[in-house]
């Protein structure tokens, strides 16, 4: 069996190598040209794999293309621009974003020719070419990522901003097969989300989790009148299962209407309406599935499904046997979809595909290059048990920056790249949002939780006690007693977290760093978040580690078996 590229050129650009079915290699273009959320053909990353020898033109099979059309490239600026034109052309006003924009927006690179050609210019023919419908590999990344048991029933569920024509859909998924049972193509909760972001003078596509973190802090009587103001706008028929929204709705319709009835409104209840907008909707939604099609074993995917706190509420739904949500699912993992369609057009389903989700480059040896430009400045030493150093270093209350093994995949730090810390002292978020991260100050970090130790502080529900959450795709309700072992990483508003639940089978090296800490302190999690300067893409080599480093008020930088620290 040759090895399959699939790439996906617009939002989230990204590209994987897979071998029979499985992933063996994936990265996203950000990580390589460090431009967060980069859209676009994935240039730097096939340059990467070719150059590397993990693949070659002649060994591929197929190429998997994300989206059935192809479109030509969307990159940043012009994404961004039709959110400014919305308020500008279609409302007659000013956009109150557009400087905050024209900071974030790439260096021009409006004569990209199209994904075909920049394939084939790379060596790839045309004749290897195999475009996938865009929510069909939201739904195969789903069913044939997560799915152990073939003779089960599973109904799974798309919803995103919108890809080939659609915005959600409703398939089923059993003995390999995955049989597509309705779809529409209306205005969706995912665009009024990224509008909303957009009005409250955020970055949409990128800062709707900020939303999500604000929208706990109002009185629930604020929020309310908002969820009420958003529900004339999209609305489910059907018995709960087909979504409508309001006639001819458009972004630059709902830009309107934001604009003369919300303008002089408090961002923060707004925040909390959208949101309670949104997990309403989805409840309803997914109730609403699973009583139609008699199936309680829910798959999810698309974009809106990063939203956390709407998934915390569907782990809870009575009935559910089970429940979940392909890690990092807006359109980076749909590259997962696109290859897994083509393997199985030819190959019979047998097993889950995905395993791990660490599957990018490592971070490889420090350069002389900036050995010599810190020479001065840092000390080094070898360690034979690394993670025990960290546990050990958590415990006395150091940060810790770990980058070590192939680099996560996705919008979540998994471990590999992540900063640790002790979450049980409240001055440690400020602390590290002065060192790194400048997070806004309503937002709180998340805890990595010893698997086997989670009910110990976490609330699990039914739905999720098989699977857990080990990419980090739903919060939980946080157990009383525990909660000031948990200062640094639950949402002091409704005491909820996003959790990353450690497996000694998945993530074997977390879990001892974890579990050296939890002997220590007693507390089975450590606070983690993603290795990066604030603005930028997760580190992904040994040189971006120590220059982040070196540029922070970090503690200690572990580079695989290497401790680094500051003289």
């Amino acid at each position: 069996m040759k090895k399959v590229l699939a790439i996906n050129s617009r939002i989230g650009s990204s590209l994987g190598i897979f071998d029979n079915g499985k992933p063996i290699f994936c990265i996203e273009e950000e990580r390589l040209n460090r431009k967060k959320n980069w859209m676009g053909f994935p240039e730097l990353s096939l340059k990467y794999i070719l150059e590397k020898g993990l693949l070659t033109a002649r060994e591929t099979d197929a190429v998997a293309i994300v989206n059935e059309n192809e479109q030509g490239n969307l990159v940043k600026n012009e994404f961004y621009e039709k959110y400014d034109r919305s308020f500008e052309n279609a409302l007659g006003l000013k956009s109150l974003n557009t400087k905050n924009f024209k900071k974030a927006l790439s260096p021009s690179n409006q004569n990209q020719v199209s994904e075909t050609a920049k394939l084939v210019e790379f060596g790839f023919g045309q004749d290897k070419h195999v475009h996938f419908d865009h929510h069909e590999c939201h739904a195969a990344a789903a069913y044939y990522g997560l799915v152990d048991d073939m003779e089960k029933e599973f109904l799974i569920l798309t919803l995103d901003g919108g890809g080939d024509g659609r915005t959600c859909t409703i398939s089923k998924g059993i003995n390999g097969k995955i049989t597509k049972l309705a779809s529409t193509n209306n205005y969706s909760i995912g665009n009024m989300y990224s509008a909303v972001t957009y009005f409250l003078g955020f970055t949409p596509h990128e800062h709707e989790y900020k939303l999500m973190g604000l929208a706990p802090y109002p009185d629930k009587k604020y929020a309310k009148k908002y969820i009420s103001y958003f529900e004339n706008f999209i609305t489910l028929l059907s018995g709960d299962t087909e979504f409508c929204s309001k006639g001819g709705l458009c972004r630059d319709e709902f830009l309107r209407s934001l604009r003369d009835d919300l303008t002089r409104d408090r961002f923060d209840n707004i925040a909390a309406g959208i949101q309670g907008f949104c997990e309403d909707l989805l409840l309803r939604w997914v109730k609403g599935c699973m009583v139609k099609y008699n199936i309680s074993n829910i798959l999810c995917s698309g974009g809106v499904f990063m939203n956390v706190k709407a998934n915390q509420k569907i782990s809870q739904l009575a009935g559910l046997e089970s429940f979940q949500v392909f890690p990092s699912c807006g359109d980076e993992t749909n590259i997962f979809g696109a290859a897994w369609l083509h393997h199985t057009k030819k190959n019979t389903f047998n097993e889950k595909f995905l395993t791990k989700f660490t599957l990018g480059p490592t971070p490889g040896k420090l350069s002389r290059k900036i050995l010599t430009k810190y020479s001065n400045s840092i000390v080094i030493h070898q360690t034979s048990d690394p993670e025990t150093y960290i546990g050990e270093s958590i415990a006395k209350g150091k940060i810790v920056a770990r980058c070590s093994g192939p680099m996560e995949f996705g919008a979540r730090a998994l471990g590999n790249r992540s900063i640790l810390a002790d979450p049980r002292n409240l001055e440690t978020v400020g602390k590290i949002n002065r060192a790194i991260k400048q997070r806004d100050f309503w937002m709180p970090f998340a805890p990595a939780v010893l698997w086997d130790k989670a009910n110990e502080i976490l609330h699990i529900p039914p739905s999720i006690k098989k699977s857990g959450s080990p990419y980090m795709m739903l919060s939980f309700d946080s157990i009383k007693k525990r909660r000031s072992e948990l200062a640094c990483v639950i949402q002091q508003a409704d005491f909820t977290l996003r959790a990353q639940t450690v497996s000694k089978d998945l993530y074997p090296e977390l879990y001892k760093i974890i579990n050296t800490f939890y002997n220590k302190s007693g507390t089975p999690g450590v606070l983690n978040t993603s290795f990066n300067l604030h603005g930028f893409p997760i580190v992904t080599t040994a040189d971006e580690a120590l220059e982040v480093f070196m540029n922070s008020e970090l503690d200690v930088l572990v580079i695989d078996n290497l401790v680094i620290n500051k003289k």
